[in-house]
């Protein structure tokens, strides 16, 4: 946190550096000022916007991790950690956006059975995961979740599902490019033990 909050200290210097040495060589007008103001504030957003995807991106790792691996003996810890990057992720467009302009597209008439939807599967999951502790409803509640996501990543990812194609594509090829030696190293193990 307080790495983060350094960073962000210092791009906001540089910033109000970068201003004030505008002022100083151009007459500022009041639209001019209101420019920058706006470029400053989107700057900040683009950043947060940045950083709640990552910890989003981060509570995924997490879930499928250290949570799938454990779903059928704690399934608490992968629906809380997936849950909580879901709603990362959610926030993070409204952090883009701005939070009133983002609430308004998802209670649109035409997004408002998919808010609900996604809305629904995350409490579910919770449910199925804490409360009824349930391997298989966790499973079901969690699967509707990840197809609600990525109908928000359809939805809301420039390119639509092209983009998301692409966007998964990359994933894919960054994961099993990292994954691959660690199933060599662990397949190898595994024959050691067996043999």
């Amino acid at each position: 946190r307080g790495a983060a909050q350094s960073v962000d200290a210092a791009f906001d210097r540089a910033e109000d550096a970068l201003a004030a040495g505008q002022e100083r060589w151009a007459p500022a007008t009041a639209s001019m000022k209101r420019s920058a103001s706006a470029t400053l504030d989107s700057a900040r957003r683009f950043r947060l916007f940045v950083g709640t995807v990552l910890a989003s991106l981060l509570f995924f790792a997490l879930a499928f991790c250290v949570g799938l691996p454990a779903l059928a003996l704690r399934p608490q810890k992968f629906a809380l950690s997936f849950t909580i990057g879901s709603l990362l992720f959610l926030g993070s467009f409204g952090v883009l956006r701005g939070a009133r302009a983002h609430v308004r597209t998802l209670v649109a008439p035409h997004r408002l059975p998919w808010a609900a939807a996604y809305g629904s599967s995350m409490a579910a999951t919770l449910w199925a995961a804490c409360v009824r502790r349930s391997y298989l409803y966790t499973v079901a509640c969690a699967s509707a979740q990840l197809a609600c996501l990525l109908y928000y990543l359809g939805t809301y990812v420039p390119g639509g599902g092209r983009g998301v194609q692409l966007l998964l594509r990359g994933m894919w090829t960054t994961v099993s490019v990292v994954l691959r030696p660690v199933c060599v190293v662990v397949g190898r193990c595994c024959a050691r033990a067996v043999s």
